[in-house]
C-alpha cells in the first residue's frame, strides 16, 4: 500500500504527469523534456527524481546523456493495484461498517455535528464592540 501511495503522490503534480505522459510515448533526455514543456532543467531533474523514486521511471546512460523512460512492468502492477482499490471502494469495509454503529449496534450520530464541519455553521453570539476607555 505504501508503494501505491508513493506512486499516486508522484503523479499528483501536473508537471510530473506531463513528463510521465511524454516518457510513456518514448524515452527522452532532460533537455528534450525541458524543450517540450518549457520549464527549467533543474525543475525537470527534480520531477524525474521523484518519478524515479516512486519506481515509475528508469534512467539509462547513452553517451553523455541520461535517457529516461517509463517502467512498463511497474506501471502495470500499479494499475492493477489502483483497479483493486476502486473495486474495494464499491463495498464498505468492515472497519467502516463497525464505525457507523454505536454501542448496542444502533446507528450513532456524528459526534462533531454540533460544532464542526459536518453541519452548518451557527452564528456566534455577539459580544458587542464595547472596549474599555
Amino acid at each position: 500500500m505504501a508503494a501505491l501511495v508513493k506512486v499516486l503522490k508522484a503523479l499528483s503534480s501536473e508537471p510530473r504527469l506531463k513528463i510521465f505522459r511524454l516518457l510513456k510515448e518514448r524515452s527522452l533526455c532532460v533537455n528534450a523534456i525541458t524543450g517540450r514543456l518549457g520549464v527549467t532543467q533543474s525543475a525537470v531533474s527534480q520531477h524525474l527524481r521523484i518519478l524515479r523514486e516512486a519506481g515509475l521511471v528508469e534512467a539509462e546512460k547513452r553517451g553523455c546523456w541520461m535517457h529516461y523512460s517509463v517502467r512498463r512492468e511497474a506501471l502495470k502492477s500499479h494499475w492493477d493495484s489502483i483497479g483493486r482499490l476502486f473495486d474495494a471502494a464499491d463495498r464498505p469495509s468492515a472497519v467502516v461498517q463497525a464505525g457507523r454503529r454505536g454501542a448496542g449496534g444502533r446507528r450513532r450520530k456524528c459526534a462533531t455535528r454540533r460544532r464542526s464541519a459536518c453541519g452548518p455553521k451557527r452564528p456566534r453570539a455577539s459580544r458587542g464592540n464595547a472596549r474599555p476607555s
